[in-house]
């Protein structure tokens, strides 16, 4: 199933350019390697199993104030927000 919504949602959200982000760099970097792409693919295609890839990604602790730990925080935000507002629509449940 496919979602505009969600594939609009998707691609509203800042990314980081790919040069930008080191390899193998820090837990953070890594985390934000393994976001991106599902997001960039996501705001393309609005595929339910993008969007059940998102809801699955296991959130890190982002305490600090580098830009990547920052950005890490922000794309961990619209996971969470990806979660509570779209979820639903995905697991058959109506929100209350």
């Amino acid at each position: 199933m496919k979602s505009m919504i969600v594939s609009s949602f998707a691609a509203n959200i800042i990314l980081l350019p790919d040069g930008k982000i080191r390899k193998p760099g820090s837990k953070h970097q890594k985390k934000i390697g393994e976001i991106q792409p599902i997001i960039q693919a996501l705001a393309l295609t609005g595929e339910q199993e993008l969007v059940q890839k998102l809801i699955d990604v296991e959130v890190i602790a982002c305490q600090g104030d580098t830009k990547y730990v920052a950005h890490l925080r922000y794309l961990q935000y619209c996971i969470n927000y990806l979660r509570e507002h779209f979820n639903h629509f995905y697991e058959g449940k109506t929100e209350q």
